[in-house]
């Protein structure tokens, strides 16, 4: 009997857990891009041979406060060989994320991929188990190809 309180205790514990936790997964596209908390603007300019991309995101909530960590990533690949995983650089305001401009081939574009990361952090800026990450194709919002 205290063996299946216990598992049970657990799998409520589990439970609760993952719906406080409040961490998702989200892939971008044009369909589901407005849905978002957030508002991404993605910029393009083509340079010779290649991309370059502006990034600016922020909350879609009036007034909204934006405390927390943040991670940008851009993973490119030929096929299913990974060419480069690339920390991008972000500088967090109040207002939003803008991520540093960077730059891909063109040759590289079709398996070049972009991650956004947003952990909330209590007062103390530890990490809490809040937040998401929402990626794209760097393809499916390229206007400037």
């Amino acid at each position: 009997m205290p063996l299946t309180r216990c598992l049970i205790w657990l799998a409520f514990a589990f439970v609760a857990f993952r719906a406080h936790a409040g961490f998702e997964v989200v892939e971008l596209n044009a369909k589901n891009i407005e849905e978002q908390p957030y508002k991404f603007s993605i910029k393009t300019t083509k340079d010779l041979d290649s991309i370059i991309f502006e990034i600016r995101i922020e909350p879609k909530t009036k007034g909204a406060i934006w405390n927390g960590v943040f991670y940008a990533t851009v993973i490119l690949k030929s096929g299913d060989r990974l060419i480069a995983r690339c920390p991008i650089a972000v500088k967090a305001s109040e207002k939003a994320v803008e991520v540093a401009r960077f730059e891909v081939s063109s040759e590289y574009l079709t398996g070049a991929k972009f991650d956004f990361t947003s952990l909330a952090y209590s007062t103390d800026i530890s990490p809490m188990p809040s937040g998401g990450t929402y990626w794209f194709y760097l393809r499916d919002f390229t206007d400037a190809q």
